[in-house]
């Protein structure tokens, strides 16, 4: 079962040997001959240190490690509509830059294709309605960017809330998106003027292409260790 093989190797390590000297001494050890003094003595110790163990063993997996699983499980239920929100965000800035790429070159897995295509369009630009989504209105990448950004950084830091039952895995790829170069600049750009946003997007390039891997790996990690 899962949550078993979730506990420490080590500690499942050692039951599978103390296990395993149970069952010798029950089927085979009590009916050989003292090999030495004193050996008899040795042998229950050992039994006796075997038994224990598999009896704390089993209060553990019963009593702690089963709820933190339930625990976890239920967290789990909690945290990932949440992922799945910072991914649908990026999926959606993604899909509005395609539609914006009338010749159909941009390659967002290639840097600089993707400098190539954000220096032709300015932060002033409106952006093309996304299929989907409820993007009637014009709005302007600035605007676009930075709302998505605040969206993403709303859902992490709910689940940030859930902080102390979160798997350090997790909590290290919400931060990285967190603290994400990208997020700075779009802080910056919040703060730009109407002409400062003529300019062109070709300085997000390299900062939205790591956003991308960053949040790739956070989709594998939902996949293997979100979605049961």
């Amino acid at each position: 079962m899962r949550f078993i093989l979730s506990i420490n190797k080590i500690i499942n390590v050692l039951f599978l040997i103390f296990l395993s000297v149970i069952l010798l001494n029950d089927l085979w050890f009590h009916k050989l001959p003292e090999l030495f003094d004193g050996g008899e003595r040795l042998l229950n110790s050992v039994y006796n240190l075997a038994m224990g163990y598999l009896v704390s063993y089993v209060f553990y997996l019963i009593v702690v490690r089963y709820k933190e699983y339930k625990d976890e499980v239920h967290i789990n239920s909690v945290i990932l509509p949440l992922v799945n929100e910072v991914i649908k965000s990026n999926e959606l800035i993604n899909e509005c830059l395609r539609d914006t790429d009338k010749s159909e070159t941009l390659n967002l897995s290639d840097i600089e294709s993707l400098k190539k295509f954000l220096k032709q369009n300015k932060l002033n630009d409106n952006i093309p309605r996304a299929t989907g989504t409820f993007l009637y209105t014009p709005a302007t990448w600035a605007d676009f960017l930075e709302g998505q950004k605040q969206l993403s950084r709303k859902n992490i830091q709910r689940a940030f809330s859930f902080i102390s039952h979160l798997d350090p895995e997790l909590i290290r790829l919400l931060t990285k998106l967190d603290n994400s170069h990208y997020y700075n600049l779009l802080v910056f750009i919040s703060k730009f003027s109407d002409v400062q946003k003529k300019s062109d997007m070709e300085n997000l390039a390299e900062s939205y292409f790591e956003y991308n891997k960053s949040v790739v790996e956070l989709k594998n990690y939902k996949h293997t260790c979100l979605v049961s």
